[in-house]
């Protein structure tokens, strides 16, 4: 696992390695604010102040991109469902990469996720939406597209109902 996320550094490893966005940006806004609550307080300045920057996550390649599950098959599936999240994997895809019945792969993965591999699905989606929302500045029908959401409309009702915010208003709280 990396930090501060520079794409040639992390890229130069095999396998790609994951890192830490730190949220230089975030850390110089506060530093900038702390410093100048001193310069205008006096009381500010008997009271040193220590600030928790939350970094903005972890931006994951392939170092991290396996799920440790001791069954092996459905270890390969939840890294099939994400490889193919944004390409609109449905259930019956997931089912037929398994070579299982449906019931069993419902089972297996409700017992390692506590998902449905519908539900894993949607999950799935959100969190890469999540991600792109954060990490780049497409418009959100782009988000929406990259994420394997059939539709915006959809997308943005999803993203409201599971987060509470408006993708918009998940990006500008998270920047």
């Amino acid at each position: 696992m990396g930090v501060d996320n520079d794409e040639l550094v992390c890229s130069f490893t095999a396998p790609t390695l994951s890192s830490i966005d730190n949220s230089p940006f975030r850390i110089g806004k506060a530093s900038v604010a702390l410093l100048s609550r001193m310069f205008n307080s006096s009381e500010e300045r008997k009271k040193p102040k220590h600030l928790i920057i939350k970094p903005r996550g972890v931006y994951e390649r392939a170092s991290t991109a396996t799920f440790a599950v001791e069954i092996d098959w459905v270890s390969e599936m939840l890294d099939y469902i994400s490889s193919l999240v944004a390409d609109g994997i449905r259930v019956d895809d997931v089912i037929a990469f398994a070579k299982r019945s449906k019931a069993t792969v419902e089972h297996a993965l409700k017992s390692v996720t506590g998902q449905t591999v519908q539900h894993h699905i949607l999950w799935t989606r959100l969190e890469m939406a999540k991600k792109l929302l954060v990490f780049s500045h497409k418009p959100v029908a782009e988000v929406a597209r990259l994420s394997g959401f059939a539709s915006p409309q959809y997308f943005c009702r999803f993203f409201k109902s599971k987060t509470g915010l408006t993708a918009e208003e998940f990006r500008n709280q998270e920047s």
